[in-house]
């Protein structure tokens, strides 16, 4: 709880290994920059993991039993990093931004063999092997936040500003060879099956907040507006073959790609008091504006809709006393009573009442 320091320089590198059936190590790095009215925080980090795990299954249908035993062991690998300016300029303005860079990719080894069982003679039938090897994927994730804070001379009063951008990416390859045979291990033919699955898809997020915070006496009001533009797209593919010797042909009932738009603004107020050292109350109004639309391969599947919904919120909350918490692990004790709005439009609302 001490009182930072106006200038100031530090940084720490750290690193794990872990050891399971297979090994994993993280390492981690930060440099935390302070002089003047300027501000600089920045951290790196990369790391490699394997994950190894056996399973069970047993499916029963009406004359089968179908027990299946599976082995896999995923491999990762990722690496990113933050960096964050902010600048002050003067006692009651500060403007900065953040940025995040993450990337990673993995490859799956797995297979698995299921024994089929004969429940009407009690027998061993078959045999079905599945190997995924070869499994990889790729995954991104970039994001950026310009932020405004904007105090007041009244304590507690406070403007925020906020415009947040983010991007997130994933290619899939999936991977599965598909075999059949009897109960002596004998290759049953015309059961060959090899597939795999191409898919790609992103998603990009644009946010704008303004946010109030305002006391008055012994109020907290908090009130403002926030504005998201989202939009997801998805490229997908089959492709598959029968036979070893033949060619892979594209399966055009699992291939698809699609487009999906979200936009939604809402406006917000709230106002809380403590009533005492032990109970708060809140309550606030939420509306929202919404757009929603999907573009599809086929257009008779295209949709488009607009909606708008007010949500209500109110609760009372019990804070107990220090003397009587829960040990420092865990927060004091609260009790919890919910309950749920619906509005016109069949939109539905959690709230936290007690």
């Amino acid at each position: 709880m001490k009182n930072a320091k106006q200038e100031s320089f530090n940084g720490s590198i750290s690193s794990s290994y872990s050891q399971q059936k297979y090994p994993g190590f993280n390492l981690n790095g930060n440099i935390n920059y302070r002089k003047g009215k300027w501000t600089l925080t920045s951290s790196v980090y990369s790391g490699v993991g394997n994950w190894y795990n056996e399973s069970e299954n047993s499916t029963i249908y009406p004359d089968q039993k179908w027990l299946t035993n599976g082995k896999n062991k995923n491999e990762n690998q990722y690496y990113g990093g933050r960096i964050g300016i902010d600048y002050q300029l003067n006692d009651l303005f500060i403007t900065g931004f953040n940025f995040d860079y993450s990337d990673g990719d993995g490859m799956n080894k797995g297979n698995s063999i299921t024994s089929i069982f004969d429940l009407t003679n009690n027998t061993l039938n078959r045999y079905m092997t599945t190997n995924r090897d070869g499994t990889t994927w790729d995954w991104g994730y970039l994001g950026l936040n310009y932020h405004i804070i904007k105090k007041f001379k009244q304590e507690g009063k406070k403007l925020t500003f906020d415009f947040d951008y983010s991007n997130n990416i994933n290619d899939n390859n999936s991977k599965n060879i598909n075999n059949e045979f009897d109960s002596d291990w004998n290759l049953i033919d015309n059961k060959y099956d090899n597939n795999y699955s191409l898919s790609e898809s992103s998603s990009d997020r644009f946010n704008v907040s303004l946010d109030m915070e305002h006391p008055v006496n012994s109020w907290k009001m908090n009130y403002g507006s926030r504005l998201r533009w989202a939009k997801d797209k998805a490229d997908n593919h089959r492709y598959s073959k029968s036979n070893p010797t033949e060619d892979f042909q594209e399966d055009v009932n699992f291939s698809n790609n699609y487009q999906y738009n979200e936009n939604v603004y809402a406006l917000y107020y709230s106002v809380e008091r403590e009533l005492n050292e032990k109970w708060t109350a809140k309550v606030g109004l939420r509306y929202e504006h919404a757009q929603s639309k999907s573009i599809m391969d086929d257009p008779q599947y295209n949709y488009k809709k607009e909606y708008d919904g007010l949500y209500p919120t109110a609760y009372l909350m019990y804070q107990s006393s220090e003397n009587h918490s829960l040990p420092k692990l865990f927060a004091p004790c609260r009790s919890t009573i919910y309950l749920v709005f619906k509005s016109e439009n069949n939109q539905t609302k959690q709230v936290q009442l007690l």
